[in-house]
């Protein structure tokens, strides 16, 4: 077994045969190999990138150090060749780029020296010395990394050298000095940096540099110029009418638009088509349409992330009231098999599993972009993702930079069914985080999935067990069968992803997987909520004369937050609580949940209790029980009780 701290993976034969050696280049620096085996194994770690290598020479006469210094990927001398001539090239440097017809650009810096190749410290201090002017709070790392640039969903080809070079020295830096606050700032802020997506020319305020001289000023040092281009191809209004490609025609010639254009809908569907997501393609072409981006709709967004208030469940409640379900999770905890340190292979697996074309976080990194890294900045990614995971991501990790991880974009969807009594659409909000989050995330999420089934049936489902509306539907009707005088009801908590109590989920999750205390502590166990990042209104656009103007953004103090890949577990962690309550004080009963949606089979006479005992288990864990919306079915045709709807 590799003997670095937290990596676990199965080496076939000793560390110091051709496997081993390669695993150490591969996957860690030098600082993370024990001194011991740097000693017998004669390792150092290359100049450019830290990676351990042997200083033995071999038959040749050349160490491997000495000619991975030579052929790295990273190794200035790979850049150092004359640049082509604007002649040669067939355009001119600085040449507007298509479709901005008549405008005058800003002049180009890709007649810079390449500092990133010639002289790398002068770089890195130019790169500081930006970094260092960004205020290291939340107030001021939010307009820098998660600003409205779009960013290209996959890096293009004129970038993808550059983008391989910047990004894997970008992931490198973090992954080696993981306590430096401007290593997590520059990760977060280079994507939209070099692979933002200018936005049309009646949109933006001054016409885009073109690929290479963007690329140019950040291989310069010239982030001031990288960062004024990213800002001037914001999208500042709502751009004019361009010409839009034709729209797909539906069967009989007719056009699939009602104006003959392109849907949104239908551009994504296309993407995610040529991702190979088919399913998701189809399920983009029937998805909710957006909600209209006004103050009112903000405002009632607001209302569905309400602040923590005096009363709510704390982890001392908890712990008072759920003494027994607590202790039993802890007993679990014994037999799961589930490790207490995330393995290597974990990591890799979910980078390999990730979903090709999903949307990105606040920083505009997508899953495409760290595909493009190639195999060392692959290597220094499942690093990266392990170390998220891991203790590191409590310990080491500042907090200014946790809380900018913890963060996510908003998208605001408009629910079936009409709007509401107050004139505005239904919100169904959708939560988008960033894409290192969500792999650490995930990567957790793969070890605990099936033992989180065994944990939580058979009671709550709703995590690790496959068609489960089917199974509560035949389990459901089953017992129905067989007590024909038994009564259906349909509990329903109001707006429970929201207001679920995180201390009682983490308590309980704790107990059973001490494997997520790390991830848990830093995304949610903190001085403030993770944000939630909207648009920016018209009012903040048009004060923000220079530079770029504040998101709108509001703080989950309770609750889920919405694109967590462990917000499923966590909001049936929370309500499963109250369902184990609840189903304690009715044996006779049959109590199954798939989260909130819980329904009980019980006599007649006893559903105005167990509505009672419903609402006082919800609140014990902040889910507030909304009777009104309750509903009960007899298969005998027995009449409602006097008072309660049917």
């Amino acid at each position: 077994m590799c003997p670095v701290a937290n990596c676990g993976v199965l080496l076939p034969d000793t560390l110091g045969d051709a496997a081993g050696l390669k695993h150490l280049r591969r996957a860690h620096v030098i600082l993370d190999v024990p001194a011991k085996e740097v000693a017998e194994l004669e390792l150092s770690g290359c100049r450019w990138g830290d990676a351990p290598l042997s200083t033995t020479r071999t038959l040749g006469g050349r160490s491997s150090l000495a000619a991975h210094e030579v052929a790295g990927l990273v190794n200035p001398r790979r850049r150092l060749r004359p640049a082509p001539s604007p002649a040669a090239a067939g355009v001119g440097r600085g040449a507007a780029s298509p479709g901005v017809k008549g405008r005058d650009r800003a002049s180009s810096p890709a007649a810079a020296t390449d500092l990133f190749s010639s002289n790398r410290l002068a770089w890195e201090r130019a790169r500081r010395t930006f970094l260092d002017a960004i205020p290291a709070t939340d107030a001021g790392w939010a307009p820098f990394f998660a600003s409205r640039a779009r960013t290209r969903p996959s890096p293009p080809l004129v970038l993808r050298r550059d983008w391989r070079l910047l990004g894997a020295d970008a992931l490198a830096w973090a992954r080696r000095v993981p306590e430096q606050p401007l290593a997590w700032l520059w990760v977060l802020l280079l994507p939209t940096l070099l692979l933002h997506h200018p936005a049309p020319g009646a949109a933006a305020s001054a016409a885009p540099l073109a690929h290479s001289a963007r690329a140019a000023a950040l291989l310069s040092g010239d982030f001031a110029a990288a960062l004024a281009d990213r800002e001037a191809s914001l999208w500042r209004s709502t751009p004019l009418q361009v010409a839009r490609l034709p729209s797909p025609t539906a069967r009989g010639g007719a056009p699939a638009g009602s104006d003959g254009s392109v849907t949104a809908a239908q551009r994504r569907a296309l993407r995610l088509v040529r991702a190979g997501r088919l399913s998701a393609g189809a399920r983009a072409l029937t998805a909710a349409p957006v909600a209209p981006r006004t103050p009112a709709v903000w405002a009632k967004a607001l209302g569905l992330f309400p602040p923590a208030r005096p009363g709510l469940a704390t982890t001392a409640t908890v712990e008072a009231e759920l003494q027994a379900a607590l202790a039993a999770a802890a007993a679990f905890s014994q037999a799961t098999g589930v490790p207490t340190a995330l393995p290597r292979a974990a990591a890799d697996e979910a980078i390999r599993r990730a979903p090709r074309g999903s949307a990105p976080g606040p920083s505009g990194l997508r899953m495409e972009h760290l595909r493009a890294l190639g195999d060392e900045g692959q290597a220094t990614l499942a690093g990266l993702v392990n170390l998220l995971a891991g203790e590191a991501a409590v310990r080491l990790v500042p907090a200014v930079a946790a809380h900018a991880l913890a963060g996510a974009d908003l998208l605001l969807l408009c629910k079936p069914g009409g709007d509401d009594v107050d004139g505005l659409p239904r919100l169904r909000p959708i939560g988008m985080p960033d894409v290192l989050r969500s792999l650490a995330a995930s990567a957790l999420a793969g070890p605990v999935r099936v033992a989180a089934a065994r944990l939580l049936a058979p009671l709550q489902i709703a995590v690790g067990v496959p068609n489960l509306c089917e199974r509560v539907v035949h389990e459901v009707g089953a017992e129905l069968a067989h007590r024909r005088s038994a009564v259906l009801l349909q509990l329903d908590f109001r707006n429970a992803f929201n207001l679920v109590s995180m201390p009682a989920a983490v308590a309980y999750l704790l107990r059973a997987f001490p494997l997520l205390r790390p991830h848990l502590e830093s995304v949610y166990v903190g001085a403030s909520g993770p944000r939630q990042y909207g648009w920016v209104d018209d009012a903040a656009a048009a004060d923000a004369a220079a530079g770029s103007p504040s998101r709108l953004w509001l703080e989950v103090q309770r609750g889920v937050q919405r694109g967590d890949p462990l917000g499923p577990l966590l909001h049936a962690a929370a309500m499963h609580l109250a369902v184990l309550r609840l189903a304690a004080t009715h044996p006779s009963a049959v109590v199954r949940a798939v989260h909130d949606d819980v329904v009980v089979i019980a006599s007649l006479e006893d559903m105005p209790v167990v509505l009672t005992t419903a609402a006082a288990a919800g609140a014990a864990v902040d889910a507030e029980l909304a009777p009104a919306k309750c509903a009960a079915w007899s298969p005998a045709g027995a009449p409602a009780s006097a008072g309660k709807p049917a």
